[in-house]
């Protein structure tokens, strides 16, 4: 298969596989151009996130037993709960609460409608416990893509961040205050190191040693903080983990998802149920990489991004 045009149904860059878009796709300014319209005969390749462009993935799906271009559909999820549950989780009222029966029926079409499914890793995938999901898993194609963080999309500013700068605060929370996210479990942290400051992105009133920020810069964030805690019930692949790494940060996260196939000495990852009695002083005894492993390298230019991207797409259709 010669794929020489790609097309992506989401471009947000605040997720894994809005980044990769930024690279493979070549589009200006992706962050404000979340979704694309674009012609089905014109591409080889169309992937999508979540249900995005159901309708003309469907009409694309049919053309081509009428037409001679045959283009691909390849679907991939960035949140691993089950599909009510997202809706759930995105907007808690009565009116959602009539949308998760459509909810569900676009999220298993899409998942019908797709040529094959593609992945950051191996491990993302255990997230997932929807039983149609993970039966549209064995019968289709599976690709994997590990997201690398390349040092063309950082900031212009020096990386990693000096360990000998004294930092504003210990421990940060860089997401929104959902369970699904941990964050009952950083608070929770907060209250047994009253002596330790932390930091969290959420609005509200600051608390004793806790102090809320809102929504920041990523960057500056990062450059603050000694270490950040993604206290993650399920995840797919944290983007945060990979970027703060590769800023030099300290990263303490749930031995869950995606993470897994992650190995860096900066990174500490705590099984779910220790959460509870974790003492932030003793946290050198999470650090899982050991002589055995090697380190999962964060670094690359975009054309490696593009060139791998590639050869995992053409991997998956080359007997097509």
């Amino acid at each position: 298969m010669n794929v020489t045009h790609y097309l992506f149904g989401h471009t947000n860059y605040g997720g894994a596989n809005g980044y990769i878009s930024h690279f493979v796709a070549d589009l200006d300014e992706p962050s404000k151009k979340r979704y694309i319209s674009f012609d089905i005969e014109h591409t080889d390749v169309a992937i999508f996130h979540r249900a995005d462009g159901l309708k003309k993935r469907f009409f694309g799906y049919l053309s081509r037993y009428s037409k001679h271009k045959k283009t691909r559909f390849v679907q991939t999820f960035h949140n691993p709960t089950l599909p009510y549950l997202e809706t759930y989780y995105n907007n808690k009222t009565i009116a959602n609460f009539a949308k998760i029966p459509l909810e569900c029926v676009k999220f298993y079409l899409a998942l019908i409608l797709c040529d094959a499914l593609y992945f950051a890793s191996p491990q993302s995938i255990s997230s997932y416990r929807d039983p149609i999901f993970l039966l549209a898993k064995q019968i289709k194609k599976v690709g994997y893509f590990p997201t690398l963080l390349s040092t063309e999309l950082l900031p212009d500013t020096d990386f990693p961040y000096p360990k000998a700068v004294q930092k504003k605060y210990e421990f940060g929370f860089l997401g929104r205050d959902m369970r699904v996210k941990g964050a009952d479990i950083f608070k929770a942290l907060t209250k047994r190191h009253p002596n330790q400051r932390f930091v969290a992105t959420w609005k509200g009133k600051s608390i004793s040693n806790l102090e809320k920020i809102g929504r920041t810069d990523k960057w500056d964030f990062l450059s603050n903080v000694g270490a950040i805690i993604i206290p993650n019930r399920k995840c797919y692949y944290d983007l945060v983990i990979l970027e703060a790494l590769s800023a030099g940060v300290n990263v303490i996260t749930t031995d869950v998802g995606g993470v897994r196939d992650i190995n860096h000495e900066l990174l500490f990852k705590i099984p779910e149920e220790e959460w509870s009695t974790l003492e932030l002083d003793k946290i050198s005894a999470y650090q899982n990489l050991d002589n055995n492993q090697k380190e999962t390298k964060l670094e690359a230019s975009c054309s490696e991004i593009r060139e791998s991207f590639n050869n995992m797409i053409v991997g998956l259709f080359e007997n097509a």
